[in-house]
């Protein structure tokens, strides 16, 4: 007979860490092979039956986890802690990034004000976002593995990943619409395509860099699979 404490071990490698939720699986495969086993079942087709239960194992492990810790709990250290952390980290580098061009900004009005120092300016605004946006892959990649480190799963690190992209789309989304529906702004009404541009500069483009940072950890989680 296997030992599935070792089977298990070697197929869910994120729950090496949750050595109780390890065993509790390897009990419920034994007697999910011991029980085939006295319905008649030949040894081979009782093991081979047993490794497919296996194969679905990883959602069985995250309810045996929740049910252990509560899953408020889980989801706060899975979910809510590495999002806030994304978040924070995407937040924090466009304020430094900002300032720096601010500050650089500032340097330039001194300046005589001609059309190119003004090409100067404007160019450097583009640095900045830039330089964000290529930052954007940390920000995901870090949620990403915090979320991977407490038990998550992939629904829930790329969720973590794509925090600041999703509290971004939530926020333009309001402003849109209070501006359309309450104080029926006729500027937003006729500049559907300055809302189109903004939504791709602060949402989609951002949220391209935060997954691709997550993309390392969704193929590892294909290989255990």
């Amino acid at each position: 007979m296997p030992d599935w404490k070792q089977v298990v071990s070697e197929h869910l490698v994120p729950m090496k860490h949750e050595p109780e939720v390890i065993a509790e699986l390897a009990n419920h495969l034994e007697d999910f092979h011991a029980g085939l086993l006295a319905d008649g079942a030949e040894e081979s087709e009782a093991e081979e039956r047993t490794m497919q239960e296996l194969a679905n194992s990883r959602g069985l492990a995250a309810k045996i986890m929740r049910a252990r810790e509560g899953s408020m709990n889980h989801r706060s250290k899975a979910l809510w802690l590495p999002g806030l952390v994304s978040f924070t980290a995407s937040a924090g580098s466009l304020a430094i990034l900002q300032t720096i061009a601010l500050q650089t900004g500032w340097a330039l009005t001194g300046m005589v004000a001609t059309s190119r120092t003004a090409r100067s300016f404007m160019g450097l605004n583009l640095l900045w976002y830039a330089l964000w946006l290529i930052s954007q892959p940390v920000c995901g990649a870090l949620a990403a593995w915090l979320s991977k480190r407490a038990g998550g799963f992939r629904s829930e690190f790329v969720t973590a990943g794509l925090f600041p992209s999703l509290i971004m789309l939530v926020v333009m989304c309001l402003v849109v619409m209070y501006a359309v529906g309450v104080e029926q702004n006729p500027y937003i009404l006729s500049n559907w395509k300055m809302i189109g541009q903004a939504m791709a500069a602060w949402v989609l483009l951002p949220g391209l860099g935060l997954l691709m940072g997550t993309l390392p950890f969704w193929r590892a989680v294909a290989r255990e699979q």
